[in-house]
């Protein structure tokens, strides 16, 4: 019935055949694992955009901020020379007044929430009513966050001395 031309024709065609699927599957699967990587690579590169994208914002944020952040870096002791400038000078102003000036307490209060440390100093002002009273004026007006945090007052009326006893807090940078 099937001569042995005919039955290697069918064994050629079938083994084509066979080649013919299993190149297809092949494929189909190196398609889709190709696929899957386009996928994945497009996702990086979206990633890879937003990131830049973000990174010119806030390069541009920074720039914008800079004189803002100046300002604000001024208002602030940056370091140990800075806060003993900051004394001197509260102590030369105070002898120019002619008022005597002792500094009590002097400590780093730690406020980690507000990314700023306060130097909290607490100062004894001896002298005439309205040198102290100006001095005290001084104080409250220095040209640094700060804050007078207490004040007392005692008045000696046989030579009219006052003594000011007062806590003032400046920000000063952390120190990591």
């Amino acid at each position: 019935m099937f001569t042995n031309k005919t039955t290697r024709y069918l064994s050629v065609s079938l083994v084509l055949v066979l080649l013919a699927v299993a190149a297809t599957v092949y494929l189909w699967f190196d398609i889709k694992d190709r696929g899957q990587t386009l996928m994945a690579n497009a996702a990086s590169v979206q990633n890879q955009a937003f990131l830049s994208q973000e990174l010119v914002r806030l390069e541009e944020l920074l720039e914008e901020t800079s004189n803002e952040r100046l300002g604000l870096s001024e208002l602030v002791l940056a370091n140990e020379s800075e806060a003993v400038d900051f004394l001197s000078v509260v102590d030369d102003t105070a002898s120019q007044l002619g008022l005597e000036l002792a500094t009590e307490n002097l400590q780093v209060v730690e406020t980690p929430e507000t990314g700023f440390d306060l130097l909290s100093v607490e100062f004894t002002i001896t002298g005439g009513e309205t040198a102290a009273f100006t001095m005290l004026r001084y104080l409250e007006s220095i040209p640094y966050s700060s804050q007078l945090v207490s004040l007392s007052v005692e008045r000696f009326a046989t030579n009219e001395t006052v003594v000011l006893n007062t806590e003032v807090q400046v920000s000063i940078q952390e120190n990591d």
